[in-house]
């Protein structure tokens, strides 16, 4: 999970614990808007030339940085989950790879819940029905849900009931 929070051309984020996959890592406003130029009214994004290589990009920042740590990533120390959330701040919480297991799982506070894909173990609708009724519990103001490659039960313009989106 992090946090982040917009000030007038400066974001602040902290991270609040490490995501999945072991990584925790923030961009700085500064970073952001130094990768950005404006070009006849359209902004452009450079996209880092590993970008398509994960693995060479991993070697190149590991060997030749002593870390892995693109030198437009800021890296930040994690904050317990259970802290306090400073007034204007947005806590993100990111999951994943729940496999219809979602009984056992204390959610730590957000307000923004964050899905990562495979929710379910086959993609049977039964576990999509209660996988929604695990979402539409009370807790987060708002959710973001990717599919994993795999997931049939979301192909073709099928979605959760209005229920979640409320």
């Amino acid at each position: 999970m992090w946090r982040a929070r917009w000030d007038p051309g400066v974001l602040k984020a902290e991270a609040l614990a490490l995501l999945p996959c072991g990584l925790g890592m923030a961009f700085s406003q500064s970073h952001v808007m130094a990768a950005r130029r404006h070009q006849h009214s359209r902004l452009i994004i450079e996209v880092d030339e590993y970008s398509s290589n994960p693995t060479q990009a991993f070697t190149f920042y590991n060997i030749n940085q002593g870390r892995f740590q693109p030198p437009h990533v800021q890296m930040v120390d994690p904050v317990p989950h259970d802290a306090p959330k400073p007034p204007g701040y947005t806590r993100f919480v990111c999951v994943s790879d729940t496999h219809s297991r979602t009984d056992p799982i204390q959610m730590p506070y957000g307000d923004v819940l964050i899905h990562a894909g495979d929710f379910t173990e086959l993609g049977l609708p039964s576990e999509v029905k209660k996988f929604n009724e695990w979402l539409g519990s009370p807790g987060f103001t708002a959710g973001v849900l990717t599919s994993h490659v795999a997931k049939r039960c979301l192909r073709n313009g099928t979605s959760f009931p209005k229920a979640w989106m409320s």
